[in-house]
């Protein structure tokens, strides 16, 4: 009979009798939860929720642990032993005169086994709760041995009370800061945050301080008040001081928030550790996952690996899922500061996109290339590296691959030489690389699969890819008794030396769109790869006398072909070779008639506008030497390894005008200049030089568009007056 009239009364404080149902729903659910590890036998006591948190009416606070009470009693078959009504009430009535630090000693005191404790958050529409359950038995004191899920309930809060919710906090404070004043009396969380600011701004660290520690108490779930203690207490007490203090804070805490903030204070390393194993926990968490998306930007780490690349995006990308869901704006109170954030990851985002993330998988390659005597391999990583190591299947030690002259701008030492060498009989197998990177860290082993045979067609086939010089030749042979009118002649004979990369070769004269003749390619030579066109091997084919061009295509072994290309042949003009006092060169033909007859003629460009090629001029000599110039630059003479580095470098040599690069990116030497620094990269980087392009693309991001357009000027320039 007691135990329905304590039903009655439970009912009675219920907020509204339509959703009656479905609340008791949801402390069923409750009760059944905590009831799979607590011990139904056990004597139970529940916490009252603290009036200076949940600022709601008793009635609805109260009628939700009575709710509790009702589920428990019902889902333990009436077991479970709650601390008689009017006792509780007395205990509760003490907990809120002496504090709910004195509540653990009441409640032991009364005898109470278990103490049951209620979270709750006010919301737009409702609210959302939970439960947790401590052990208060001797030996396991403050013990968690059940909790529950949070939970929505809603209903009408405007009937009840005239509180703003949770969701419109911000706008109040916003009100509040817009006032500019200090709260005589403040209450509620809003306005203790709104005095900490107006503290602050006033230089009053004491009741900043005060009023911070006011609002926390709270334990409301945002998170740009933390941000903000946090910056203030750094000035204040240091790093160590902020961290020291929110250990403290973290253990009185019941908002997860608490331990979030906490982690931030830590030093990089430590601190992605802990937060990646706290979005474990919590991976609904939107905040969470834009700090660490942070943390692997270029903004904090200066120099980014192409990893660091792919962390970011990949965190950025949960971050945006989770923010479209609704799951981080609802953690700022000041929504000017979450704003920005987004406007910040909305820019890193943005850059990422075109990032590919699948060459992280393995970030080394190789580019296998064989010539008559041995096997080299050319690596390339996706990030600078400081040293390079390989090692064979079957090898027990990893190899480091040596040092080049090349000094690296951000290191300042020299760069790992991207190659090694293999003997011609080496066979299939895997091949492992690791590397450093300029922060000392190692990354691998990584494996690669080598086949000895694949390897020489595609490295054959990238070749032929890559170049112009594979085009067939022309030229103009004289008068002879087979051949009255001349030949013209088209050579394919640098073909025959790639054999191993084609499949077939078709050519036509005159016309681009039916290449109905083949070309015979000698068969691949595994043994001599390179060699000529060997027995019945053809070199050249005769065109037509008056034959206008050659049009063929190159059809290779891995199913891709080239476009269709065209061979002209060359009418001379006299008037082009009066300054040299010489005749009409044999290769090309007269408008009247032919000139004398030559064994090498030129190769051509093929392009549109009939003018003689002239042979390639030697270069100029000095006796710079580049040895000498690389010791002066390590000994710190820069002066001197400019005089060595500056000649050989107009000269064409490749190391000096990469190293001319780095001295003007540095400014070792001459005043540092990033316009000359690009223009030597860049003319290292047009002659396929992985290192030019790297170097190349460091000083462009320290350049404006406008001095980035002057050397590219400079470049063409100089490559006008250094034909080659």
């Amino acid at each position: 009979m007691r135990i329905c009239i304590y039903l009655l009364s439970v009912f009675l404080v219920l907020p509204s009798a339509a959703f009656a149902e479905e609340q008791s729903r949801v402390f069923d659910d409750f009760a059944g939860e905590m009831l799979e590890t607590m011990d139904p036998n056990a004597k139970v006591a529940i916490q009252p929720f603290d009036a200076r948190k949940v600022d709601l009416p008793d009635k609805i606070t109260t009628g939700f642990n009575n709710r509790l009470v009702d589920s428990l009693l019902k889902k333990s078959n009436f077991k479970i032993k709650i601390i008689e009504r009017a006792k509780l009430l007395d205990i509760w009535k003490e907990a809120e005169e002496f504090g709910a630090a004195d509540f653990n000693k009441l409640v032991a005191e009364a005898g109470a086994e278990i103490l049951i404790i209620g979270d709750l958050r006010l919301r737009k529409g409702g609210v959302e709760i939970s439960y947790r359950g401590y052990d208060l038995r001797q030996g396991q004191r403050g013990k968690i041995i059940a909790s529950t899920r949070t939970q929505n309930l809603d209903f009408d809060l405007a009937e009840e009370t005239s509180i703003p919710v949770s969701d419109e906090l911000g706008e109040v404070f916003l009100q509040i800061m817009k006032s500019g004043g200090i709260i005589a009396n403040a209450k509620k969380p809003e306005e203790f945050y709104a005095n900490a600011r107006m503290y602050e701004q006033k230089g009053d660290s004491g009741n900043a301080r005060r009023s911070y520690a006011k609002f926390f108490t709270f334990d409301l779930d945002y998170i740009d008040p933390h941000l903000r203690y946090q910056k203030y207490l750094k000035i204040q007490e240091g790093r160590e001081g902020a961290r020291e203090l929110y250990s403290e804070m973290k253990e009185d805490s019941k908002s997860f928030i608490t331990e979030y903030a906490s982690i931030l204070l830590f030093s990089r390393k430590t601190m992605v550790k802990k937060l990646e194993k706290f979005m474990e926990k919590h991976p609904e968490f939107g905040p969470g996952y834009l700090e660490l998306s942070k943390e692997f930007s270029e903004a904090r780490l200066g120099e980014q690996t192409q990893k660091d690349k792919g962390n970011e995006k990949k965190y950025l990308e949960k971050f945006y899922e989770l923010h479209e869901q609704g799951k981080f704006l609802k953690y700022f109170m000041d929504k000017d500061m979450a704003s920005k954030f987004l406007d910040n990851a909305g820019t890193r985002m943005t850059a990422l996109k075109t990032f590919d993330d699948s060459i992280l998988k393995n970030p080394v390659s190789i580019r296998p290339r064989r010539s008559n005597s041995a096997w080299n391999f050319e690596i390339s990583v996706i990030d600078m590296a400081t040293e390079l190591f390989y090692r064979f299947e079957g090898d027990d030690e990893f190899t480091s691959t040596g040092f080049t002259a090349y000094l690296n701008p951000l290191t300042g030492k020299k760069m790992p030489t991207p190659q090694f060498f293999a003997p011609l009989d080496q066979g299939k197998t895997k091949i492992y690389f690791k590397y450093k990177g300029v922060k000392g860290e190692e990354h691998g082993p990584f494996a690669i699969d080598f086949d000895p045979e694949k390897a020489l067609i595609d490295y054959q086939i990238a070749v032929l890819k890559q170049g112009s010089s594979f085009l067939p030749k022309y030229s103009h042979r004289g008068f002879d008794n087979k051949h009255r009118g001349g030949r013209d002649i088209f050579s394919f004979s640098s073909l025959q030396s790639y054999a191993c990369g084609i499949d077939k070769v078709m050519y036509a004269f005159d016309d681009d769109k039916n290449l109905d003749k083949e070309f015979h390619i000698r068969e691949c030579d595994q043994d001599n790869p390179h060699g000529g066109a060997g027995p019945g091997g053809m070199r050249h084919v005769d065109g037509p006398l008056g034959v206008k061009f050659l049009a063929s295509q190159i059809f290779f072994k891995d199913g891709t072909k080239s476009e269709v290309q065209i061979t002209k042949a060359i009418i001379c003009k006299a008037k082009d070779f009066k300054r040299a006092g010489e005749g009409l060169p044999s290769w090309c033909r007269s408008e009247r008639g032919l000139g004398t007859p030559s064994e090498q003629p030129p190769a051509t460009s093929g392009s549109d506008e009939n003018v003689a090629v002239l042979p390639e001029q030697p270069p100029a000599t000095s006796g710079a030497d580049l040895k000498r110039g690389e010791k002066a630059y390590e000994r710190g003479d820069y002066a001197a390894a400019l005089r060595e580095f500056r000649p050989l470098a107009e000269q064409g040599t490749l190391d000096a005008q990469y190293n001319l690069g780095v001295m003007y990116f540095e400014g070792r030497g001459v005043a540092k200049d990033y316009v000359q620094a690009y223009m030597w990269f860049n003319l290292v980087a047009a002659k396929g030089d992985d290192y030019g392009k790297k170097g190349r693309d460091l000083v462009e991001k320290k350049m404006t568009p406008t001095q980035v357009e002057k050397a590219q000027k400079l470049t063409r320039e100089w490559t006008e007056k250094h034909p080659k």
